[in-house]
């Protein structure tokens, strides 16, 4: 038998989590020159654009919202995601800064989060079954050939 692959963080994504920490972008949100400055040292640091700085960014956090969103409502445990070694990474303790989101949150940006429609593919993906509809995707519940989503 083959040895699952451990998904820990790439060294790119490990280093932007300790500078997004370090410089606590989280906390920058309605100085729009301050928060682009910061990004360009973020950037300067790793050595890539600050646009895929940014996106990579927004990825790994929405991940994470989402999935704490569903441990919260009761749609997943702990337990489960760190069993599963396709997103145990989310709960290594890495992105604990990014928690007093969740008490901060207005109800616009919780449900922007919870309908962003690359996350719900990524972790339907990650989790093997489709997230909104609770579908296993492996045993041939969802047909690779359909949206997972219901969209034509």
């Amino acid at each position: 038998m083959r040895e699952r692959r451990r998904y820990n963080w790439k060294t790119t994504q490990r280093n932007l989590i300790n500078l997004v920490r370090a410089y606590k972008i989280c906390d920058m949100t309605r100085d729009k020159t301050l928060t682009e400055q910061t990004w360009d040292k973020i950037s300067e640091v790793l050595g890539i654009s600050a646009f895929r700085c940014r996106r990579m960014w927004f990825s790994i956090s929405t991940i994470y919202k989402r999935l704490k969103l569903m441990i919260i409502d009761g749609e997943l445990t702990e337990m489960e995601v760190r069993m599963n070694y396709k997103v145990a990474k989310y709960l290594n303790g890495m992105l604990d800064f990014v928690d007093p989101w969740f008490t901060s949150a207005h109800t616009k940006q919780i449900i922007k989060v919870k309908n962003h429609l690359a996350t719900k593919r990524t972790l339907s993906i990650l989790l093997g079954y489709d997230i909104d509809n609770g579908s296993n995707i492996c045993s041939g519940e969802i047909k690779l050939s359909e949206d997972p989503f219901g969209r034509k």
